[in-house]
């Protein structure tokens, strides 16, 4: 039985015998390179080189015009093809013929030689070789064993279970690196967040009763009620007024919910409620009372609503920073009260030393040695005074919470930036093409100046893998190989 020789995936015996003498197993030519070492003795040795491989195969053939013709037909390639003989099944040498057949007819078979140039010098192995690389003492590695006799280039296959920034590949013969080596995952940015929002009676509820800081140390023995407008709208009302020889009345507070940061104090933030405060009668009188509290347990800002008089209708609108007032301002608490129904807007607003107070238009204060301090809670009061009651002769008739929420600024949070290689990215890196491939699709631009495709010699080769800090899981990944022979 011939020995079976395939090119360009033709089984060429079919065609010819291979006679005996033929061997695939010569080297290329080698030729170090000297040069005169100037002593007079000797040379000295630069390096050494080799060259292509020629293959002598001699044959025998049936004559047969159509035979010849069709092996003619075979070899005829305008480059070096793939070439499988029988006897090393496991290699594959890119071979072009080279010279003529150096054909001798017989009666009824010829023989001749096709001499098989290898430019290369070299034959690769038909299967490739992979190791899977895995974490040693921190540091993710692959061990590659060569088996062959020439160094052969090295492919990577890095499939990605986590955002990722950065790629590094290391040894000793070299070092790649794709990406960018200081990406970040995320970065520290701040926004603002509502911490609570009640809006209408029964989501005040989430306020604890017969607690708060206020402007002064009132009973708070009072309690709640709602009131409707129209069917429609919900308040929250003074039920009962309690009793104290002063002001007296039913209280609401809120500690802070947490952040998003885990923090449950604000020194940056935005206040607002809206009330309604009208007198039907001059006889009434009334308290409202809106308080920011600050860490310690005290004020730190406040607008109360306040009227005394049984006279007229006359109120005043109160602002405070801690125990400072700071703005007074009279108005008439009658049907064109300006904190009657939907006008009542009232908010406080600190940035750093700055203290905004809004009741129809801006009052801006500042102060500096309170840039650090941090509210922490937040009271409503509705109140009565002395022995005065809740009968429409002696409380203010609309004396209303409608909404109150709290907004927190500067909040610091963490933004995720969508990394370079997003969780199920596949990086393959073609170590003889020396290109870098991201799903497929050729990314030249992710090479780093300075990259160095580096090959592996016979014997093992210790390959270490570098990726950003924060991917975690780290990538799976894989280094595969196809031996060179000489």
């Amino acid at each position: 039985m011939s020995l079976s020789v395939k090119y360009n995936g033709v089984e060429l015996a079919e065609y010819i015998s291979v006679l005996k003498g033929f061997t695939p197993y010569d080297s290329p030519e080698w030729q170090p390179q000297l040069n005169d070492s100037g002593t007079g003795k000797g040379s000295d040795f630069q390096v050494t080189y080799y060259k292509e491989k020629e293959i002598e195969m001699p044959f025998d053939i049936d004559i047969d015009t159509e035979n010849i013709d069709e092996l003619k037909k075979i070899l005829n390639v305008s480059e070096p093809k793939p070439l499988i003989f029988g006897s090393v099944p496991d290699r594959v040498f890119y071979a072009i013929p080279s010279g003529n057949l150096d054909f001798e007819e017989m009666r009824v078979y010829g023989t001749g030689t096709i001499v098989w140039l290898v430019p290369n010098g070299v034959a690769y192995s038909l299967v490739e070789k992979t190791f899977q690389a895995k974490l040693n003492n921190g540091v993710m590695e692959a061990t590659i064993y060569n088996d062959g006799t020439e160094e052969c280039a090295v492919n990577y296959t890095i499939e990605h279970n986590h955002e990722n920034g950065y790629i590094g590949i290391a040894s000793e013969y070299g070092a790649m690196q794709f990406g960018k080596i200081d990406e970040v995952d995320s970065e520290t940015l701040q926004r603002s967040e509502e911490l609570f929002r009640f809006d209408g009676y029964d989501a005040f509820s989430a306020m604890t009763n017969g607690q708060g800081i206020l402007t002064e140390d009132f009973p708070k023995n009072g309690t709640w009620r709602e009131d409707t407008y129209n069917d429609r709208d919900s308040y929250l009302a003074l039920n009962n007024v309690g009793s104290g020889s002063s002001w007296h009345g039913a209280s609401k507070m809120i500690t802070l919910p947490q952040d998003s940061s885990g923090q449950n104090t604000a020194q940056n933030f935005y206040c607002q409620t809206r009330i309604w405060f009208e007198a039907g009668r001059n006889t009434q009188t009334g308290l409202m009372e809106f308080v920011v509290g600050d860490e310690d347990g005290n004020l730190l800002a406040s607008i109360h609503v306040i009227k005394t008089s049984t006279n007229n209708a006359q109120a005043r609108v109160i602002m405070k920073i801690a125990d400072e007032e700071v703005e007074r301002i009279e108005f008439t608490a009658n049907g064109s009260s300006p904190v009657a129904l939907n006008a009542g807007q009232l908010y406080i607003r600190k940035t750093g030393g700055e203290f905004e107070f809004y009741y129809h238009g801006k009052h801006t204060f500042n102060r500096p040695e309170l840039a650090e301090k941090k509210a922490k809670s937040v009271t409503i009061f509705l109140g009565q005074h002395g022995n005065r009651t809740a009968s429409a002769d002696d409380l203010v008739t609309r004396m209303y919470f409608d909404y109150l929420f709290f907004r927190k600024d500067n909040v610091n949070y963490e933004k995720d930036i969508p990394n370079r290689y997003p969780a199920g990215t596949v990086l393959y890196i073609n170590g003889s093409e020396k290109k870098i491939y991201r799903d497929g699709i050729n990314c030249v631009e992710d090479e780093i100046v300075g990259t160095r495709y580096f090959k592996v010699p016979p014997g093992e080769t210790v390959v270490q893998f570098y990726y950003s800090d924060f991917c975690n899981p780290p990538p799976t990944i894989a280094a595969s190989i196809t031996e060179v022979f000489l």
